[in-house]
C-alpha cells in the first residue's frame, strides 16, 4: 500500500489571508457589540422626544376643545391638574419617569390657578439632574398669554 505524499505544505500567504479573515471577523463582532445590547440598555441622556409629545398632546387636545386653537378650556386643564395621581397615565409616561409640567404666565412667570388648583404638576427640576429635555408651548387664557413647559429628565 501506498500513500501519496505532497510537497506543498502551507505558505506564508495562505497563513496570511486566514490570520486576516480571522481579525476582519474579531473587529466586525466587537464594532457591532454595542448596536446589539443598545435596545435593552438605560440611558441617563434626556428625552427630548418625549417632552415634545408630552407637550403637544396637552397642548393641542387635553388642554383645548380643538385642536387648531389656544385658548386654554380651563376646565379641562384643572380637572388633569387636579388629579396629580393619573397625570402620568394621561399623558401616557411610566410613573418612573420624572417629570415637570407648568402652565405659566409670559410676563410675570407666576404659575396659572383656577378653582383654587395652581397649574404645575411634578417636583422641581433638580440641581444635579443631568440632561434635562424641556419644551415649551404658547397658550392663551382670557387673551393673556401663558408657557406650557414640560421637562422630563
Amino acid at each position: 500500500m501506498t500513500i501519496k505524499q505532497s510537497n506543498r505544505g502551507q505558505t506564508h500567504f495562505d497563513f496570511l489571508i486566514g490570520f486576516s479573515v480571522f481579525i476582519v471577523a474579531v473587529m466586525l463582532v466587537f464594532a457591532s457589540a454595542p448596536q446589539l445590547i443598545a435596545p435593552f440598555s438605560e440611558s441617563d441622556a434626556a428625552d427630548p422626544l418625549r417632552a415634545d409629545r408630552v407637550a403637544t398632546d396637552l397642548a393641542e387636545s387635553t388642554f383645548v376643545d380643538t385642536p387648531s386653537s389656544t385658548q386654554i378650556n380651563t376646565t379641562a386643564a384643572t380637572a388633569f391638574f387636579d388629579e396629580p395621581d393619573d397625570v402620568h397615565t394621561t399623558v401616557g409616561l411610566d410613573t418612573r419617569t420624572p417629570l415637570n409640567i407648568s402652565v405659566v404666565s409670559t410676563e410675570s412667570g407666576e404659575p396659572l390657578s383656577s378653582n383654587g388648583v395652581e397649574y404645575t404638576f411634578g417636583e422641581p427640576v433638580p440641581e444635579r439632574a443631568g440632561q434635562v429635555s424641556v419644551t415649551q408651548r404658547v397658550l392663551q387664557v382670557d387673551d393673556e398669554s401663558y408657557w406650557l413647559s414640560v421637562r422630563v429628565w
